[in-house]
């Protein structure tokens, strides 16, 4: 199994541009070891007599419905639901930082 140190745990996160503090180092710690573990188990499967798959579902065709036109939400009707709305926009939080 490959063992990651806090050394290498604290260059990951640099290299992915994530800042941690030490307790998120240690849960990240253990939550990268449970999968590695998990891998380890994984890979510990002897798959010898499975045969390769190629696509995970075997007739896709199962899964197509023609189209079916359908009645449509009016906008009035779908910005009544809406939790904050600026001029007829959707407004949503904000994921960036300044």
């Amino acid at each position: 199994m490959m063992h990651f140190n806090e050394e290498s745990l604290r260059e990951l996160a640099h290299l992915c541009r994530i800042d941690c503090s030490r307790d998120e180092l240690e849960r990240l710690m253990k939550n990268l070891e449970a999968i590695l573990d998990h891998v380890d188990h994984l890979n510990s499967i002897n798959t010898d007599q499975v045969p390769p798959c190629t696509q995970i579902v075997e007739n896709q065709l199962l899964f197509l419905d023609a189209d079916e036109e359908s009645d449509r939400l009016q906008v009035q009707d779908f910005m009544k639901n809406v939790p904050s709305k600026i001029g007829g926009m959707i407004k949503v939080p904000s994921i960036l930082k300044s």
